[in-house]
């Protein structure tokens, strides 16, 4: 089952409610692997972070750039204990700036262009991206490698040329029909790292 295709999942269960089913069995499948996961890398690298003041950079793209800004609120902004808040930012939210980096350097180049201006010491960056080939989440990183910052990737499929790069990541292993189930895996994961971290700082 876990070599089908969406379009092959489609033709075996063209009953919407049957459809919905199978489908579900799939995120049910990529959901149980969570508890293989280990969170404590990541959040270590987080807790470095705010440890030295600096800020937790998010970058990604599609539904994975959603997940990047929503991921930014989520550790940062939403938290109700202000005493010790967690810097945070996700790239990309500024469509002029954007616009204006793809044109003038490329789209591959628009995070690391945006990391050149706003990346500091101690700043964690973390790219998100489902594939693991995005070129401007690589380059990003790789940039920020460079400047000597930690970094981290959330990761799914076979985890592309940012986990070949040997970047640190959380990777969840997919198939093709999986990859938009990766997308709820990360930001329920954003949701975990981001309550915990809430009450532990």
């Amino acid at each position: 089952m876990e070599s089908m295709q969406l379009q092959d999942l489609f033709n075996s269960n063209k009953n919407i409610n049957a459809f919905k089913n199978s489908y579900l069995d799939h995120v049910a499948l990529i959901f149980g692997r969570l508890r293989e996961i280990d969170l404590n890398p990541v959040l270590e690298s987080i807790f470095n972070c705010h440890k030295n003041q600096g800020t937790v950079i998010f970058c990604g793209n599609g539904g994975s750039h959603a997940n990047a800004q929503h991921m930014a609120v989520g550790l940062g902004f939403v938290t109700k204990k202000w005493h010790h808040p967690l810097r945070t930012i996700a790239l990309g939210a500024n469509g002029i700036l954007m616009s204006s980096l793809a044109n003038d350097y490329g789209y591959e180049n628009i995070f690391a262009q945006e990391l050149k201006v706003i990346l500091r010491p101690h700043d964690l960056v973390i790219g998100v991206s489902v594939s693991g080939n995005s070129k401007n989440i690589l380059t990003a990183l790789e940039f920020a490698k460079s400047r000597g910052n930690e970094t981290y990737a959330f990761l799914g499929a076979d985890g592309g040329e940012i986990k070949k790069a040997g970047f640190s990541n959380l990777h969840i292993p997919t198939t093709d029909l999986q990859l938009g189930v990766v997308e709820d895996v990360h930001m329920l994961l954003g949701h975990i790292l981001g309550y915990y971290i809430e009450y532990a700082l």
